[in-house]
């Protein structure tokens, strides 16, 4: 009987082990960053957070928007930054258009049925922007968003342009554009491709305008003109952190570590030089480190 008992204990410490309750022991978390620079930094901001108080972090990179939902759904991932507009519009198919706090709101109370928590919105907003040469611009006269849309229609066929397969079918961006600024491009000089593939095209001159993220650290490098939306289409979203709810019940602390880091304000500015400075290679881990340290939120230890 004794030896039976002990097999079943022997048995449970296997399975426990195989199913990897020792990591939850050991404080740790998988944080999901997707298949960008700033992603990257803000992802690495929050791990080096967590690591400096005491939590084992195990990243996910290079991950798309829909495979790092999934990886949340199947507990591969448990926590992440993420853009609610992404999520509003393109995981669950919405279609109206909402002010940035209301959205986050919105978003917050579906994912929460999924077993998704997202913490306060930070003061932390990314924006669309579109994006052309400064020769280019000048030699056109084109400064803003309703000047360009004027020059398309004269010259459609000869205007190329470059955007993300997310900026061409979300309801909020190329399609709210058109609604607006009656800016449509001839579809065959319309390039789906990344940003990061759309400024090389732009700098080689095989496009004539790039829709990107006002933060994207090429802007600043090749000293590119972001274009004027002198009818404020293209809306600011706040970013948010998104933790499975599971992951709280584990670690009580993990709230309150992540609310101290959400009520950091990270400028459109600053965030546009971690950007670079990743992109001109500093280490990610690094650059994440140095911010949390002027932020007061790690403490910075000298060398002996």
């Amino acid at each position: 009987m004794r030896k039976n008992f002990l097999k079943l204990i022997l048995m449970i410490f296997l399975i426990s082990f195989l199913i990897g309750i020792p990591s939850f022991a050991q404080n740790h978390l998988i944080i999901g960053i997707q298949d960008s620079i700033q992603q990257e930094i803000l992802g690495q901001i929050v791990g080096t957070y967590l690591e400096e108080n005491g939590f084992e972090v195990e990243y996910r990179m290079s991950l798309s928007n829909s495979s790092l939902y999934s990886a949340l759904a199947q507990k591969q991932v448990d926590l992440s930054y993420q853009d609610p507009a992404l999520v509003w519009f393109l995981k669950y198919l919405k279609t109206d258009f909402l002010s940035s706090e209301e959205l986050y709101k919105e978003v917050k109370e579906l994912e929460k049925k999924e077993g998704l928590l997202w913490f306060e919105m930070p003061n932390l907003k990314i924006r669309y922007v579109l994006v052309i040469r400064m020769e280019k611009s000048e030699e056109l006269k084109i400064m803003t968003i309703s000047e360009l849309a004027d020059y398309v229609r004269k010259n459609q066929k000869k205007f190329r342009s470059a955007m993300s397969s997310e900026f061409f079918f979300r309801p909020d961006c190329y399609f709210n554009l058109k609604r607006v600024y009656g800016l449509s491009f001839y579809k065959p000089n319309v390039k789906l491709v990344s940003p990061a593939v759309g400024f090389g095209l732009l700098c080689r001159d095989q496009v004539d305008v790039v829709f990107a993220f006002s933060t994207d650290p090429l802007i600043e490098k090749y000293k590119l003109n972001k274009l004027k939306d002198d009818k404020e289409v293209l809306q600011s979203y706040c970013m948010g952190i998104v933790v499975r709810e599971k992951i709280i019940d584990m670690f009580p602390d993990l709230p309150g570590l992540i609310d101290k880091l959400s009520k950091i304000s990270l400028p459109t500015s600053e965030l546009t030089n971690l950007n670079l400075r990743i992109y001109n290679g500093e280490s990610s881990k690094e650059v994440a480190r140095e911010y949390l340290i002027k932020e007061g939120l790690i403490v910075k230890f000298e060398k002996e």
